[in-house]
């Protein structure tokens, strides 16, 4: 059952809590695919909020056309500075297809950042606006 099947039968909710990472509350430190400082709890509430802001069919309409996107072979084609940010210890977003990605554009920057879930952003907020940021004055002053 694709994950869009999947919504469309439980419903978001239901969905959601049937998948692994809903099992984060238990504050447990998983090897991979933890959210790191934003697990637990926490985690499970806000995702749930977020899921409730949204119709099934549209989550379900995502899933498929995300599944399907795959713009690999257009990377060669961005030329302007481009951070990638790539947490450490991700599933979702390994290292290894994240330095592909950087390889990739010539013109980017590659930012690994000590995170153990794909929202890195959420996990280390401090480290990500601080790459940004530098990442920024370096665009600015030329040295990308």
């Amino acid at each position: 059952m694709t994950p869009g099947e999947a919504v469309r039968k439980l419903g978001l909710l239901e969905w959601q809590r049937s998948r692994p990472i809903s099992r984060l509350a238990a504050n447990r430190k998983a090897d991979t695919n933890e959210m790191g400082a934003f697990s637990g709890e926490a985690y499970s509430k806000w995702f749930e909020s977020m899921i409730q802001l949204h119709q099934k069919e549209g989550i379900a309409r995502y899933f498929h056309f995300i599944m399907q996107v795959d713009v690999t072979d257009q990377l060669e084609h961005i030329t302007v500075p481009t951070l990638v940010i790539a947490p450490k210890n991700s599933m979702a977003s390994p290292v290894s297809l994240n330095k592909h990605i950087a390889s990739e554009i010539h013109t980017s920057r590659l930012v690994i950042i000590d995170s153990v879930g794909h929202m890195v952003y959420m996990d280390q907020p401090q480290a990500t606006c601080d790459a940004l940021l530098q990442w920024l004055q370096d665009v600015k002053s030329q040295r990308v």
